[in-house]
C-alpha cells in the first residue's frame, strides 16, 4: 500500500499591458495533491490492484483578470475574475488472474473520473456588429466511467492471442453561444 500527499507551491507574477490596460497580477496558492496505492496478491496467480488520486488545476492568470481585448474587432476577448480552479478525482481498480495452462492471462478494470468545474471557452455572437466575444467560464462536472476486460493467451513462441472489450459512460457539459452577454 502506498499513501502519499504531494503539496505544490504555486508563485506566478504577470504583468499584462494592452492598450489603456497596463496590470500587474500576482497569484500564490498551495495546492495538495494526495495519492493512495494498493496491491493485493490473493494466490500466486491472482492479484488486485487499486488507485486513486486527487489534483487541482488553476486557470492561467491571464483568464483570471477582468480585461477587454478589442485589438481585432472581430474576435473580442474578455477576462474572467470569477474563474476557479478545477479539480479532478481519478481512480482505477484492476484485477488479473493467470492460466499455467496455454499461458493466458485475464485482466478486469474499472475507472472513474470526475472534473469538477472543467474550464470552456463561451463565445457570445453580436449580430449587429458581426464580431464574436469570447471569454473562459467554468461549466458543470464531467464524469466518466469505464469498465474492460483483456484476455491475453500465448500460440506458441511467436504468436499470441489478444482480446480486449470496453465501454465509457461519459457526461460532460459545454457551454451554448448566446446573442448577448
Amino acid at each position: 500500500m502506498k499513501v502519499g500527499i504531494s503539496m505544490v507551491n504555486s508563485d506566478e507574477e504577470m504583468n499584462y499591458q494592452r492598450g489603456n490596460l497596463d496590470t500587474l497580477a500576482y497569484r500564490n496558492n498551495w495546492m495538495p495533491h494526495p495519492e493512495f496505492a494498493f496491491k493485493w496478491k490473493t494466490s500466486k496467480l491472482t492479484e488486485l490492484k487499486g488507485n486513486a488520486s486527487f489534483n487541482r488545476t488553476l486557470p492561467s492568470l491571464l483568464d483570471c483578470i477582468d480585461y477587454f481585448d478589442d485589438t481585432n474587432p472581430m474576435n473580442i476577448v474578455m477576462g474572467n475574475s470569477k474563474l476557479s480552479a478545477t479539480n479532478s478525482l481519478n481512480a482505477l481498480l484492476q484485477y488479473s488472474i493467470m492460466f499455467t495452462k496455454g499461458q493466458q492471462m485475464l485482466n478486469m478494470t474499472t475507472g472513474y473520473t470526475r472534473n469538477d468545474s472543467p474550464i470552456r471557452e463561451a463565445l457570445f455572437y453580436n449580430s449587429k456588429s458581426g464580431s464574436y466575444i469570447s471569454t473562459k467560464v467554468n461549466v458543470d462536472s464531467y464524469n466518466k466511467w469505464s469498465i474492460g476486460a483483456n484476455y491475453d493467451r500465448s500460440l506458441g513462441e511467436y504468436f499470441r492471442l489478444v482480446n480486449s472489450i470496453g465501454a465509457d459512460i461519459i457526461c460532460n457539459h459545454g457551454v451554448k453561444t448566446r446573442t448577448h452577454i
